[in-house]
């Protein structure tokens, strides 16, 4: 059985309601199936990070993003999303919507 943040998760993914949903960072809220992926990243970084949460836009290195945060990270997105993601590509990306970017790149989709 998944375990309760991927369960979480999905769920965020599934409806990702207005609760749930992370700051954008001087961004209004798309409602977009890009922004509700990025959401999930977002959300799923939160959980990472012990429920502190970032903006959108937001630098993850700017933000006290550790390599730790980063391993677990890209472990628990496999799982919700279904995609791998090293930690030096979650870096490389830069941002929770960019980390949402990438894994539309690697689904073949963008």
């Amino acid at each position: 059985m998944p375990s309760r943040s991927t369960r979480t998760a999905r769920s965020i993914a599934r409806t990702c309601p207005r609760a749930s949903r992370p700051r954008t960072t001087g961004r209004s809220w798309g409602g977009d199936a890009q922004d509700k992926l990025a959401a999930v990243v977002a959300s799923t970084l939160a959980e990472v990070r012990g429920g502190e949460e970032i903006g959108l836009d937001d630098g993850l290195l700017e933000n006290a993003v550790t390599s730790l945060h980063l391993i677990d990270l890209g472990a628990r997105l496999e799982d919700v999303v279904g995609v791998a993601l090293a930690p030096g590509e979650i870096v490389e990306a830069g941002t929770a919507r960019g980390v949402a970017d990438l894994i539309r790149t690697k689904r073949g989709r963008v």
